[in-house]
C-alpha cells in the first residue's frame, strides 16, 4: 500500500513538471505565441469580410496613385474622383439592388 501511495504521488509530480518548464512558453511571458495567435486571427477576419478587402483594397487604390500624382497640377480633383470611384465600388457591393435594402 505504501508503495501504491509513493507511485502515485510520483506519477503526479512528474505530470506537472514538465509545466514549470513550458511556463516561460506562454503567451503572456513573451508575447510571441499571442503575436502568432493575432495575426492568424486577423488573417481569418480578413478572409470572411469582404467589406473591410474592398475598403483597405480602396484606400490602397488611392494611396498608390497618390504617390503617382503627387505632382500633378490639381491633385485635389483627381483625389476627390478617385474616392468618389471607389465609394461608388463600396455602395454597390453594400446595396446590390437600389430597389432593396442596404446590407449596413
Amino acid at each position: 500500500m505504501q508503495n501504491f501511495i509513493f507511485n502515485k504521488k510520483w506519477l503526479i509530480y512528474s505530470s506537472l513538471l514538465p509545466l514549470f518548464f513550458l511556463n516561460p512558453l506562454a503567451a503572456e511571458d513573451d508575447g510571441f505565441f499571442m503575436g502568432v495567435s493575432y495575426q492568424t486571427s486577423l488573417a481569418v477576419q480578413r478572409v470572411d469580410n469582404s467589406g473591410l478587402n474592398a475598403s483597405q483594397d480602396a484606400s490602397t487604390y488611392i494611396r498608390q496613385n497618390a504617390i503617382a500624382l503627387e505632382s500633378a497640377a490639381v491633385p485635389l480633383a483627381y483625389y476627390l474622383e478617385a474616392m468618389g470611384q471607389q465609394t461608388r465600388v463600396l455602395m454597390q457591393m453594400l446595396c446590390p439592388d437600389p430597389s432593396k435594402r442596404c446590407l449596413l
